[in-house]
């Protein structure tokens, strides 16, 4: 990955795979990294319009080219929120 973080969530979606949210101390991540294995190479996507998560569940349909990035915490709460991404 670009950046160092723990606790993101991962999924693969149409081959690629995707890094998303996370945390580097001190701060929280609304970054999303993508990896095409083909071409070996990371890459930096649009971040999450909801802020900054970690400990996030991820879910993606082929089908719809999505991933829903659910709940997670901010560093304040825990977040019922789902994005889709």
């Amino acid at each position: 990955m670009i950046t160092n973080r723990s606790t993101f969530g991962m999924c693969t979606l149409k081959e690629k795979i995707y890094a998303v949210g996370g945390f580097q101390a001190p701060s929280y991540l609304n970054k999303v990294e993508g990896y095409d294995p083909r071409a070996n190479h990371w890459y930096t996507c649009e971040p999450l319009e909801q802020g900054p998560r970690r400990d996030l569940g991820l879910a993606a349909l082929e089908e719809l080219g999505c991933i829903f990035a659910i709940g997670g915490y901010d560093g304040q709460q825990c977040l019922t929120r789902v994005e889709t991404y």
